[in-house]
């Protein structure tokens, strides 16, 4: 190999490694889908506009499988919050091991666990939602302690396996329901997740870390061979 193949290629696989280097922390970080949620059809549509603004993450925990149930609303436009959430799954998928308020962010606050409580609209759907763990908020004043908007509630189900549950999510055999409150004259609605996850994103700086260190590889090989 010529010494400016060889400075060319070490300057890109210099880049490379700074690379791996910078993934390298993230790689290691844990498994996690992050899940929309839309309208029920045929039910109440008064706050059918706000379904692009829920969320729920699923994170394997490393001990269980890490719900993060999420209200990014504007609470310009809207007072509402999510009251309860409602899950329809397997108790042997999830287990009963389950902690409440891990890692919640804001001034969230919940009780909840194994129960029937009934979804509105859940008939709706098809097969019904039938309530195998039900959360509701603690009561407060002002619903302070609901999933206000820019807040998440986490739920911890220890044991559960991450693998299984995405499959469940995926297949449907797992859905997760929410009640929002608050809306304008008094008004509530409800919505179910969707079964296709979004992989938390890689941040774009370290795709450009790499496209900039080819390139200024493949500049200084041009030179190199511009200078022989």
């Amino acid at each position: 190999m010529k010494i400016s193949q060889m400075i060319g290629s070490v300057a890109i696989a210099t880049s490379i490694v700074t690379v791996a280097a910078i993934v390298s922390p993230m790689s290691a970080k844990a498994a996690s889908f992050t899940f929309g949620f839309g309208n029920i059809s045929g039910g109440d549509t008064v706050g059918d506009s706000l379904a692009q603004y829920l969320s729920m993450d699923v994170t394997d925990s490393g001990s269980g499988v890490l719900f993060k149930f999420n209200n990014a609303v504007d609470n310009t436009a809207t007072t509402s919050f999510i009251r309860t959430v409602f899950i329809d799954a397997p108790t042997s998928l999830l287990g009963s091991g389950i902690t409440v308020n891990s890692g919640n962010i804001g001034t969230v606050n919940f009780t909840g666990g194994l129960g029937n409580n009934n979804l509105p609209q859940g008939n709706n759907l098809s097969p019904d939602f039938t309530t195998d763990y039900a959360f509701n908020r603690v009561q407060g004043d002002g619903n302070i302690f609901a999933i206000q908007p820019v807040e998440s509630l986490g739920v911890l189900f220890a044991g559960a396996n991450f693998n299984n549950v995405i499959s469940a999510i995926n297949g449907g055999s797992l859905r997760v329901g929410y009640h929002l409150q608050g809306l304008p004259n008094g008004a509530s609605d409800s919505y179910v997740n969707g079964k296709t996850p979004t992989p938390v994103p890689v941040p774009g700086f370290l795709l450009g870390v790499m496209a900039a260190g080819a390139l200024g590889g493949n500049r200084l090989l041009k030179n190199k061979k511009q200078a022989v």
